[in-house]
């Protein structure tokens, strides 16, 4: 089954604290426990963050001398639960190494209190990022969440489904660089026996019981149907979840405005995707988005890769860094030499215009885009004019 678009005005970035809280098996809010002053050898600094299960602390690390973010239970968390949620997070982490996920350096316990010290990131998160006035522009959006989709790929890579991709869980450094974060709930797809019980039409997110052996399981306002119904999800629950973010943010509103998680879940699950008139959004990109949005998973992208080089910019937007950085002299030089011509020393030219130095000038232009896809798009570049610099070296001396 497709999806169903319903047009109509936007309605600006919905703020439905019952859509986007994190359903937890146990909703009890946590007993308030003083900030320690140390956490393990961790000198704490300052609270950065606080949720059901825990704060997030910025920290310094003596040995290593650096700043790290450390996750702390809450004293009163239940233990269980939070233990095994905080564990399976530094676990999963584990298992990853990619520029676009969260480093984790240590977990340990301190006070019964279970702890995980990782990556501190100086930045924002993307939802925080998303809420600037003026917005950020379409471009640096696209970029952002392409990078964010690359981290979500090497996690299903390495089997892993994240289970609750969101903006508030997506951060971007003052680098430009973006890091997937929280994966506390992530899991391998075999591992998710979800027993889900939904309320009444009016119950809200705090009274949806939604448990996997004791796991948060989802945002609902991000939640892809089969989640919502309760069934195991896999790589392309989370292309669904990335797709509503992706949707927020060139749209600025959600593609379904349904005020509780049963309409949000009967909208999505129906296909009814609200698209506002008048976006300027590019055909191509919107297309891509709302196949990612399909009610049935079957229907959507293949894989993160595929959705990702559907979305990813025209490379062509790189040229203006090149000119900026005069590197364009390079390419000019390379693409209007001169016909072949029996001169053994043409040959030589030739290797003086496409010197180190020039390869090195151009590739530092490629570098200070600070582009997501800029190293991908200089190494093909460079192959193809590498290749067409030795094909003339060799014409002229052959001539």
């Amino acid at each position: 089954m497709g999806s169903r678009e319903v047009t109509g005005g936007s309605t600006g970035l919905t703020g439905d604290d019952r859509l986007e809280a994190t359903i937890v098996a146990d909703p009890r809010p946590p007993v308030p426990t003083p900030l320690p002053s140390r956490v393990g050898r961790y000198h704490v600094d300052e609270c950065i963050g606080r949720g059901a299960m825990g704060v997030v602390l910025r920290a310094h690390d003596p040995s290593l001398d650096r700043v790290v973010a450390i996750k702390l239970l809450h004293a009163h968390a239940p233990s269980r639960d939070g233990a095994k949620r905080l564990l399976r997070e530094a676990q999963a982490l584990a298992q990853l190494s990619h520029p676009n996920v969260i480093d984790v350096y240590d977990v340990g316990t301190v006070g019964g209190r279970i702890f995980i010290a990782m990556e501190y990131v100086a930045g924002h998160t993307l939802a925080d990022w998303l809420e600037r006035r003026p917005p950020p522009p379409r471009e640096a959006i696209l970029d952002a969440f392409v990078q964010a989709g690359r981290g979500l790929a090497a996690a299903h890579a390495a089997g892993l489904v994240h289970r609750d991709f969101k903006p508030a869980n997506v951060l971007r450094g003052h680098d430009g660089r973006v890091r997937v974060v929280d994966f506390g709930l992530a899991a391998p797809p075999r591992e998710q026996e979800v027993q889900a019980t939904l309320g009444s039409q009016d119950d809200d997110a705090a009274d949806v019981r939604m448990t996997a052996t004791g796991f948060v399981v989802g945002t609902p306002a991000y939640m892809s149907p089969e989640a919502h119904c309760g069934a195991p999800a896999d790589a392309r629950s989370d292309q669904f979840s990335f797709c509503v973010s992706l949707f927020e943010a060139l749209w600025g509103q959600r593609p379904f405005l349904g005020k509780t998680p049963k309409e949000v879940a009967a909208q999505a699950a129906n296909g009814e995707i609200h698209v506002p008139a008048g976006a300027d959004v590019p055909a191509a990109v919107r297309d891509a988005v709302l196949r990612g949005l399909r009610a049935h998973a079957s229907e959507r992208w293949p894989s993160m890769e595929a959705l990702l080089q559907a979305l990813r910019p025209p490379r062509r937007r790189i040229w203006p860094w090149l000119l900026t950085a005069g590197a364009v002299g390079t390419v000019t030089a390379v693409a209007l030499w001169p016909r072949p011509s029996p001169c053994e020393r043409a040959a030589d030219a030739v290797t003086q215009i496409w010197s180190d130095d020039a390869r090195s000038r151009m590739q530092q232009a490629f570098g200070a885009s600070g582009l997501s896809y800029a190293t991908d798009t200089w190494q093909r570049v460079e192959g193809r004019l590498q290749s067409q610099a030795q094909d003339l070296a060799q014409a002229r001396v052959a001539a």
